[in-house]
């Protein structure tokens, strides 16, 4: 006689034999793709964060080595001006690999996205013709400099590739809307343009109404300015911003 519960009776099936439905195997995988996308997204913000703070530590010592700049060569970073420190005259370029010589011009451009590296080809150049700088700006990373408009000179650029802006000073009821793109600041100071490339018109609540404001901060423009960094943003925020 044979037991009815034999495994290996011809016919018969074990009762606890279980397998996956296709349903079940849908859903374990759908889970999985969930929790990998979670996981994918949280690595990037984390790399979007620390490209940024890398960015804004960028900003600081540039901003720092403007004082270095000063004190190396005992003249106010300002005389870097074309109405103060002749421009017009060939300047040799500083581009590895480049030769002859290319004319920095500073003014006549009309576009944000033209003089969005206001006065850094300048600083850079100036800068590099002083021992002690020439030592101390490659710290930043030789990534960081690049001709990056192919016109013989050096910028400074961002990690997305965009070169920093620099500049002397910005008033945005001078007559003057070739900075406007940049926040108002009485003093020279670096920027960038943040992960998007695109400049906006940063403004502070001090320059309109409240119903203003609040028309405003609804824009695209305003959207745009969100991740534009600068290097005193590190202290000033909340003052250049008006959150």
């Amino acid at each position: 006689m044979v037991h009815e519960n034999n495994p290996f009776e011809p016919g018969l099936e074990r009762r606890d034999r279980h397998a996956f439905s296709l349903l079940e195997l849908l859903t374990v995988i759908a889970i999985i793709s969930i929790l990998m996308g979670i996981l994918i997204a949280a690595a990037g913000k984390i790399k979007e964060r620390s490209t940024i703070s890398r960015v804004r530590s960028s900003l600081a010592a540039l901003t720092n080595h403007t004082i270095e700049y000063e004190v190396a060569t005992s003249k106010p970073v300002e005389h870097l001006d074309s109405m103060l420190f002749e421009w017009t005259a060939s300047k040799t370029r500083n581009a590895p690999g480049a030769t002859g010589k290319a004319v920095i011009v500073g003014s006549g451009q009309t576009t944000a996205e033209q003089n969005a590296n206001l006065f850094v080809e300048r600083f850079v150049w100036a800068a590099w013709q002083n021992a002690t700088l020439r030592t101390a700006l490659p710290s930043l990373g030789e990534d960081m400099f690049r001709d990056a408009d192919g016109d013989g000179f050096l910028e400074v650029v961002d990690p997305w590739g965009n070169s920093f802006a620099y500049a002397m000073f910005v008033q945005h009821d001078d007559g003057n809307d070739t900075d406007d793109f940049l926040p108002q600041h009485s003093d020279p100071f670096f920027a960038s343009a943040g992960p998007d490339g695109r400049w906006g018109t940063p403004k502070s609540t001090g320059e309109m109404s409240p119903a203003q404001w609040d028309s405003y901060i609804q824009t695209d423009q305003y959207k745009e300015t969100l991740d534009n960094l600068y290097s005193y943003d590190l202290n000033q925020t909340a003052a250049v911003r008006g959150n």
